[in-house]
C-alpha cells in the first residue's frame, strides 16, 4: 500500500513539472508601445542623425506589400529593426553592438570573387 501510495506520489509530482515546463515552453502575445511615422522621415533620421545604412530588407510571408528591415552604423554598430509599407515605418527595435557573422561574411566575399 504505501509503495503504491509513493508510485502516485512521483507520477503526480511529475505531472506538475511537465505541465510547468509546457507553460514556459509556449509562444504568447504580447502589447508593446512602438514609435511609427513617415517612412521617408524615418529613414532619414536613421541615416542623417545615426550613420545607419539599410543592410536587410525582407518581405513579408503574408503580405508583400509590409516589409522589414534593418538599418546598421557601420562603425559603432548601432542597428535598428524596422517595419513598413509604402507609406508608414515603425521601429521595433534599437541597440547597440551588433556584428555580423563570419558564414555571412563569407557568402559574400564568395559571389564578389
Amino acid at each position: 500500500m504505501v509503495k503504491k501510495f509513493l508510485i502516485a506520489i512521483v507520477v503526480f509530482a511529475s505531472s506538475i513539472v511537465f505541465a510547468q515546463n509546457q507553460q514556459k515552453q509556449q509562444i504568447y502575445e504580447t502589447q508593446r508601445t512602438i514609435r511609427c511615422g513617415d517612412k521617408n522621415l524615418i529613414l532619414q533620421i536613421l541615416n542623417k542623425d545615426f550613420n545607419e545604412v539599410p543592410v536587410f530588407y525582407g518581405e513579408d510571408e503574408e503580405n508583400e506589400k509590409v516589409k522589414y528591415g534593418i538599418t546598421l552604423n557601420l562603425e559603432t554598430g548601432a542597428w535598428t529593426i524596422i517595419h513598413f509599407n509604402e507609406k508608414t515605418a515603425c521601429i521595433l527595435g534599437s541597440g547597440s553592438k551588433a556584428s555580423v557573422s563570419d558564414a555571412l561574411i563569407q557568402h559574400h566575399l564568395k559571389k564578389m570573387i
